[in-house]
């Protein structure tokens, strides 16, 4: 099966949408990461209680019943894949791994990874297809789509990504069945370090958004 491949702008259509996204987590962090521990402890919680402190992490949400209505069910096969931009800061390197779990983490539905990405100007750039925006000084921004787990995915349509995210929430009861979190994991380094130093000398950041598929 040569399925056609649809990808949908999951934090919109705007290349800042998910920079803007982890910036909004980026200051609330701690408690961020404290309230997904708490959902977990409370088969998810719809706000926290005041002693435990943090604030409610926020959600994106798509409705799966329009989203369905853009594809064409009875014709062609069609598989869905989620697109965002990454932004990479000018003058660093990125190893990347970008990943779409179920709330629980027992099932990893789509995935992908880059290497080495960087840009330090026009003419020294990594060989990734890289938007740069001559007015922006700080980032340029990677094109990444979570579309499969495995290259099998796309052999039937069972396996595209709409068919495992509708498995889930296809049972409305638990509320969990429509959560699921877009994890996005970095090691960057200074495009200018040598070996020995990226050792020594790099950042990780491992960013999650919930994601909640309505209808």
């Amino acid at each position: 099966m040569n399925p056609i491949k649809r990808n949908i702008p999951v934090f919109g259509p705007e290349r800042r949408s998910f920079l803007e996204v982890i910036k909004q987590y980026s200051d609330t962090k701690a408690a961020y990461d404290g309230a997904i521990y708490a959902y977990g402890n409370m088969n998810y919680g719809t706000r926290l209680l005041d002693n435990l402190g943090g604030t409610l992490p926020v959600r994106h949400n798509i409705s799966y019943n329009d989203l369905m209505q853009t594809f064409d069910l009875d014709g062609n096969a069609e598989a869905l894949g989620m697109e965002f931009e990454f932004p990479l800061r000018k003058g660093y390197k990125v190893n990347l791994l970008a990943e779409l779990w179920n709330w629980d983490y027992t099932e990893r539905l789509a995935s992908t990874a880059v290497d080495n990405v960087y840009y330090k100007g026009p003419d020294d750039q990594s060989a990734h297809d890289l938007f740069v925006n001559p007015d922006e000084d700080e980032y340029v921004y990677l094109s990444l789509v979570l579309n499969h787990e495995q290259e099998t995915d796309f052999d039937q349509t069972e396996t595209f990504l709409q068919n495992k995210i509708f498995r889930y929430i296809q049972d409305r009861s638990p509320v969990t069945n429509r959560l699921f979190v877009i994890r996005v994991k970095q090691i960057v380094w200074s495009a200018e370090s040598e070996l020995g130093d990226i050792l020594k000398n790099f950042d990780v950041r491992d960013d999650s958004v919930i994601l909640e598929i309505l209808d």
